[in-house]
């Protein structure tokens, strides 16, 4: 009976079986699509959260550069302001320099540092001046500055009348109208030969190195390819030449030298080749000195060869020794001249210390070969000789008769002996 149950209810057993595995079947699915959605929805949500972040951090990169952009723009701003103040600043500080140094500038240095209306003021006194010394008077060149360092503005005016610049006036600028500190008179040097003067032409101003100011001066370039300078000194309140480069016979050049190019002059060169120096080219050099105006540098003469002749002999020995005897520095210094005691010991064995005493005038005629006021005597013979130099009565110079002897030795002829007779 028990086996006939069991056996009835296999069929039903096995139906209801299939069906709960149908069931089971049908909810598997669902359920695991249930599953498959429960694990999607964070994946979308960490997605989601991912691209919210990706976007922030693309975002953020986006804005990095805008930030570090506006950043730099700050800073730069900052930085600009920064240079805009330091340069403002030293704006300022160059300005109160340039003002300070205008102001100490306008005492020591002429029109470049005075305004125009000064420049015109001071002008007008300066011609008003010297149009009551002489209505006819011109002013040749002017100039306006501290010149004797007591703060007060003076100034140097030339004078120029019937075309010839004939005085100087150192005027005070401090009144309303000008005044008198000192005036000189600008002399021409005349010529000896052509009865002419050596007229300055042109005036100005210079720097030249260790003067305390512009130095004042008058030159003139005219014929024979001369020219010359006068320069004036200032001290103890009035103006006064220091330095003549013409000579009176018209004929030479003065060179002024810059020799770093600074502007300022350091030197000047004197040319001469005339008659005053006997026709031998003759160059000297001279610095500026602030305290003795110049100093001998050094010098040196053109020669020609050796002359073979007697008489040509003496002339050269008499006219080199007057010049080695006669050159000084302006301030009364010997100048050595190069190459010309080489010369003097191939004319003559004898020593040079003994000055010479003929006068410029007689060795003038001599070279120039006029022969009024000397009568030469000559004498010569095959190893011995004797050329005689006598002035004649109506000399007023003073000059002796001098008498040169002279020996061939080696085949040339030497002065050996000098003998002064009365």
């Amino acid at each position: 009976m028990k086996k006939f149950l069991i056996i009835l209810l296999i069929p039903f057993l096995l139906v209801s079986c299939g069906k709960n595995e149908e069931e089971k079947t049908k909810t598997t699915p669902d359920n695991e699509q249930a599953n498959v959605s429960d694990q999607e929805q964070p994946a979308k949500e960490d997605s989601a959260n991912e691209a919210d972040d990706n976007g922030k951090e693309d975002a953020d990169i986006k804005d990095e550069p805008k930030a570090e952009a506006e950043d730099e723009d700050k800073e730069d701003s900052k930085d600009d302001k920064d240079t805009e103040d330091e340069k403002d600043a030293e704006d300022d500080k160059d300005s109160k320099d340039e003002e300070k140094s205008s102001a100490d500038d306008k005492n020591s240095k002429g029109e470049d540092f005075f305004s125009e209306d000064e420049m015109d003021k001071f002008h007008k006194m300066s011609l008003d001046f010297i149009n009551k010394l002489d209505p006819k008077n011109e002013i040749a060149s002017e100039w306006y500055e501290d010149f004797n360092s007591d703060g007060k503005t003076e100034g140097v005016v030339f004078i120029k009348n019937m075309e010839q610049i004939n005085e100087v006036v150192f005027l005070n600028m401090e009144d309303e109208d000008a005044t008198l500190l000192n005036k000189q008179t600008i002399t021409n040097l005349g010529n000896d030969l052509i009865e002419d003067d050596i007229i300055y032409d042109s005036a100005g101003f210079m720097d030249i190195n260790g003067f305390a100011y512009t130095v004042p001066y008058v030159s003139r370039e005219q014929r024979l390819n001369s020219s010359s300078y006068m320069f004036f000194n200032i001290e103890d309140n009035c103006l006064n030449s220091f330095l003549n480069t013409a000579n009176n016979c018209d004929v030479g050049t003065t060179e002024l030298i810059d020799e770093d190019d600074n502007g300022s002059i350091d030197y000047f060169v004197l040319n001469r080749w005339g008659y005053d120096v006997f026709y031998y080219p003759l160059t000297l050099i001279y610095k500026f000195d602030p305290d003795l105006y110049m100093v001998y540098e050094s010098g040196s003469i053109e020669l020609a060869e050796c002359p073979t002749e007697p008489i040509d002999i003496v002339k050269e020995y008499m006219f080199l020794s007057y010049i080695r005897d006669n050159n000084y520095n302006r301030v009364g210094e010997y100048i050595d001249i190069e190459n010309l005691d080489e010369r003097l010991a191939e004319l003559t064995d004898l020593a040079f210390e003994t000055k010479f005493i003929f006068s410029k005038d007689l060795l003038t005629n001599l070279a120039i070969q006029i022969s009024d006021g000397t009568e030469i005597a000559e004498e010569v013979y095959s190893t011995i000789g004797s050329i005689t130099i006598r002035p004649l009565e109506d000399n007023q110079q003073g000059d002796k008769i001098t008498n040169f002897v002279i020996e061939k030795k080696d085949d040339k002829w030497k002065i050996t002996r000098i003998e002064f007779l009365e």
